[in-house]
């Protein structure tokens, strides 16, 4: 894991069009402003380990080389005691070694998946603000994954073919979409 200053990331998330989203305050949710219609939002699964089977899936259909940068929703310090409702976050944090006062993004490649997985799940049960939301941006960039404390991920891409490629990818790991309702349920392994 490498740790990314915020400036360098927005910098390389914006060469693709990915930028905090304008039409909002701070702190502002990564969004293709040229395709805001591409975006799908997934509740989460309760049980713990259906939300890492549900997790490690989208990680691997939103990436084909398995690196991932994580940043936290608006970008900031990975740890806070701005609330004590953010010690449980915290201590997940601190849990995956991520240094006291780092700011930026996390970098993580090929080799440190499951680590990733770890983070993000962690996230989805422990995060309980907007400063606890997680972005998780692929090194493709075809997506941006954020993991809120609304219990749900949102996805947003850069086009509607994107939205479709990942959908199929979801589909082949045994994972399905309702367009009506926008839930995510497993189909029979």
């Amino acid at each position: 894991m490498k740790v990314i200053s915020d400036d360098t990331f927005l910098t390389w998330a914006a060469e693709v069009g990915l930028e905090p989203d304008e039409r909002y305050t701070a702190p502002r949710q990564l969004v293709f402003p040229s395709s805001y219609e591409s975006q799908l939002v997934w509740e989460l699964p309760s049980d713990a380990a259906h939300l890492v089977r549900f997790v490690r899936a989208a990680l691997s259909a939103a990436s084909e080389t398995g690196e991932y940068r994580f940043r936290l929703r608006g970008g900031g310090f990975w740890t806070s005691e701005a609330s004590p409702d953010d010690s449980e976050f915290n201590r997940i944090v601190r849990a995956f070694k991520i240094p006291e006062n780092v700011a930026g993004a996390l970098e993580f490649s090929a080799e440190e998946t499951e680590t990733a997985v770890g983070l993000a799940v962690a996230s989805a049960i422990h995060g309980v603000s907007v400063a606890t939301d997680l972005e998780i941006v692929p090194a493709e960039r075809r997506v941006c994954l954020m993991m809120s404390h609304h219990n749900e991920m949102t996805a947003h891409f850069p086009a509607p073919a994107d939205l479709d490629q990942f959908q199929a990818r979801l589909e082949e790991a045994g994972y399905r979409t309702d367009d009506d309702e926008l839930a995510l349920q497993e189909t029979e392994h």
